[in-house]
Parts: structure tokens; C-alpha cells; sequence
């Protein structure tokens, strides 16, 4: 590792360069991502479990599908109604237009197939092609549609306010597609005076992958901001800054580029992954930084590195290959997600490591020296204080002073946690997966 510092402080603008391209070619990948939110995500394609899954459901032509809810608000007519009735009539028909949609599948109380005597003898209709506006005849409807089992408490509410309708989704294109577009129609549908929901496993998955996005796209950018200001405080110069989360933005370009090309998606499990790799990424180069700077007081930058590198490289390496083993042990796991986890945290955190010995020092001779110049001695407001009459020198000294009773105090804490692993239980609820 130490040869490989020298030779990217020999030849900075070669690494820089070198690390340039490789970072777009992985990051290329990205674009190949997928988002799995479905419990077959938790099996690899040729486990047993899942072709058994896939054979059945060939076998019974089951289909992807969605159910659309259809609801009459409080104070509004019922659904089980002439009104209510010629809307679900017409919304039957109109879901049968939609491209996402298997229209030869659809089952609502509107595609309920009516036999009736006529003049010819037997004709073949709808109970909704022809609605009465009388109340009794209309009556007479829908006791004649509740005499059917399977329709009382499943396509129609016993109170006549809910209905439901099943779609089968079309086949060929992914789920999550189909439904964002079913979703589009229904922000485009007339549905007053009623309430259209989408709902059904699939609906469920494809949601909370949308909730999980939409949080990463509020989360990772605020820590992104607390880090920075962490940073800041802790090495107050522009590089310490810009160098941590720079190279902690490479690592993760790598490793969700290599997830990409290799074909591995992104699961419930891994989404955490961009929170854990700044977290450990930016780690290793506190250390180093904080102590480039010291001696970049006195020395050039080149011999700064090699001091600072000299004092925590071996540590730098020492925690950083145990940590990865640590994360590769998850290759033991039965769940595939896990295995994922840990093999691309590792390799993260191995990226980071090398970065640590040929891109950081790359990086700090080719930067300029003011980058590094501290910006204030000390974050107390009162920097004549000696270094053992500070608040955090105290703490240390107290603690050196009594060792035991740190010790005690460390114990105890560890006594009255552990209650608490008593009162854990797994959560395997789907549902309490989404927010109340």
C-alpha cells in the first residue's frame, strides 16, 4: 500500500485521471438498476420455491392483478344504486380500453354474464345493461345480483357502498410500470362522486418501492449536509470537506455501478446501503486528514502525506479489512438480499480503502495548499484554555483518573440493556411496513 502512495504522489494527475474514467464505466451501470420491493426478490430465479411458484401459476393461468376499489363517500348515494350502478357500468367499460390492463380477465359486478328468457329463448347479457330507475324493479336487481354467492361481500359491500373490481394486469411488462400507468388514468378519471383506490399485493410493492425512493431523495441529501458540517467542524478546512465527500460519492458510484452491470437489484435491504457507505467511506479519512494537516504546517504536501500515511496507514488498513470481513460474513445468510448487503458493503468499504492510498493522496498534492489551512484552532470560545482545562480534556483526565469507576459505570449500562432483548419480537407484518 505504501508503494502505491508513492506512486500516486509521484504521478497525480495520472491517478486522478485513471480514477476518472474507471468512475464513469462503473457508473454506467446505475442506469441498469432495478428497484425490487416483492417477496420473490428475497430467492434468487432458479431457487425451487420460486419455479415451483412459477409452474403453478402457468399451470392455474393466474394472473398479476389489481383490485380497484370503488367507494361512495359519506352523505353520497350508494353505490348499490341506479347512479351508483351506472358508473361502475361505465367504468367497467372503460377499463377495458387500457392498455395495462387483461381486458378478457375483468370481473365486476358489471361483467356478471345474465341468462334471460326472450322471444327466441334464452339471450346472454349483463345484469347492468339495462338499469332500472323504478325502485322496486331496481330492488328486484340487486336482490337477483346478491343471490349469487360469489358476488355478495366480493364485488358488491353488504351495505351497497363498496365495490370492487378485479383487473389483471397485461402480461409481458413489469408490474410497476403497469401500475404507475393505471395510477396515471385514475388522476385523469371522473370518479365523482365517487372514490377510486388501487389496492392488492402488487399495488403494495410497487408503493412502498416509491416510498423508499422518496425517502432516500430526503434523507441522503440531508446527511450529505450534516456530514458536511460535521466535517467542517471537526478539521475546519475546504479539503477536509470536499475530500471525504467527494471520495464517499466514487464509492458509491462504484458499488451501485457494479450492482447495475452485474444484474443484482436493489432490495429493501440494500437501499440502506448509500447511508452505510458514507458513514464507514469518510471514516478512515478523518484520521488521515486531521494529521496532513498538522504537518502540512511545516512540510510540503508530498511529505505530509507520507507522515500522515506513516502513522495511520496500517491502522487505516488493519480496520478497514476487518470491517469488510465483518460485512462478508452476511455471505452465510439463507436470504438473498443479505448476501447482497454484506458482499457490496464490503466491497465498498474495500474501494475505500485503496482510494485511501492512491486517490486521497493524489487528490491533496494536486489541490491547493490553502485548502488545507485550518480555519480556526479551536470550536470553544475561549482558545487560551489549556488542553487539559477544556471540557473534552477533563472528560479524559476524570476517566484516566478512575478507570474502575468508568469501567462500573460502562457495565452498568450494559446490565440494564440487556432487559431490553427480551422484549424483541420479529415483525413479518407486510403492511406495517408503510406509514399509519
Amino acid at each position: 500500500m505504501n508503494q502505491l502512495a508513492r506512486h500516486a504522489l509521484a504521478h497525480p494527475r495520472s491517478w486522478l485521471a485513471v480514477i476518472a474514467i474507471a468512475t464513469v464505466v462503473l457508473a454506467a451501470g446505475i442506469i441498469r438498476l432495478e428497484l425490487r420491493t416483492d417477496g420473490r426478490a428475497l430467492y434468487p430465479a432458479e431457487h425451487p420455491q420460486i419455479q415451483a411458484s412459477e409452474r403453478d401459476r402457468a399451470r392455474f393461468l393466474e394472473p398479476r392483478q389489481v383490485v380497484l376499489l370503488v367507494r361512495a363517500p359519506e352523505g353520497a348515494s350508494p353505490l348499490a344504486s341506479p347512479e351508483g350502478f351506472r358508473f361502475l357500468e361505465a367504468l367497467d367499460r372503460e377499463i377495458r380500453t387500457l392498455s395495462a390492463i387483461r381486458t378478457s380477465g375483468v370481473v365486476s359486478v358489471a361483467s356478471l354474464l345474465r341468462i334471460s328468457p326472450d322471444s327466441a329463448g334464452l339471450s346472454l347479457g349483463s345484469y347492468l345493461d339495462s338499469i332500472p330507475d323504478d325502485a322496486s324493479a331496481f330492488a328486484d336487481l340487486v336482490a337477483e345480483i346478491r343471490s349469487l354467492s360469489h358476488t355478495d361481500g366480493l364485488l358488491l359491500s353488504s351495505d351497497g357502498r363498496l365495490a370492487a373490481i378485479y383487473m389483471p394486469l397485461s402480461e409481458g411488462r413489469p408490474v410497476p410500470g403497469l401500475i404507475r400507468e393505471m395510477e396515471d388514468w385514475l388522476e385523469t378519471y371522473p370518479a365523482a362522486p365517487f372514490d377510486l383506490w388501487l389496492t392488492g399485493p402488487d399495488v403494495a410493492e410497487t408503493t412502498l418501492g416509491d416510498m423508499v425512493l422518496r425517502d432516500l431523495m430526503v434523507l441522503v441529501p440531508v446527511m450529505v449536509v450534516v456530514i458536511m458540517l460535521l466535517l467542517f467542524l471537526n478539521l475546519k478546512s475546504l479539503g477536509g470537506v470536499v475530500i471525504p465527500m467527494a471520495e464517499a460519492l466514487i464509492v458509491l458510484l462504484w458499488v451501485f455501478g457494479a450492482m447495475g452491470w452485474a444484474g443484482v437489484p436493489v432490495t429493501l435491504v440494500t437501499t440502506i446501503l448509500p447511508v452505510v457507505l458514507m458513514a464507514i467511506a469518510i471514516t478512515d479519512e478523518l484520521h488521515l486528514l486531521e494529521r496532513v494537516q498538522a504537518y502540512m504546517r511545516a512540510d510540503t504536501p508530498v511529505m505530509a502525506v507520507e507522515k500522515a500515511l506513516a502513522d495511520v496507514g496500517r491502522p487505516i488498513i488493519v480496520t478497514s479489512v476487518t470491517t469488510a470481513l465483518g460485512f462478508l460474513s452476511f455471505l452465510g445468510a439463507s436470504v438473498v438480499p443479505l448476501k447482497q448487503f454484506g458482499f457490496f458493503t464490503a466491497l465498498g468499504i474495500l474501494i475505500a480503502l485503496v482510494m485511501s492510498f492512491c486517490w486521497i493522496p493524489a487528490l491533496i498534492v494536486f489541490l491547493p495548499r490553502s485548502w488545507f489551512r485550518v480555519r480556526s484552532r479551536h470550536v470553544i470560545s475561549d482558545p487560551s484554555l489549556a488542553e487539559g482545562d477544556r471540557p473534552r480534556g477533563r472528560l479524559r483526565s476524570a476517566i484516566a483518573r478512575r478507570p474502575g469507576l468508568a469501567f462500573a459505570v460502562g457495565t452498568i449500562a450494559v446490565a440494564v440493556s440487556l432487559p431490553g432483548l427480551a422484549r424483541l419480537h420479529m415483525q413479518d407484518a407486510w403492511l406495517d411496513n408503510f406509514a399509519p
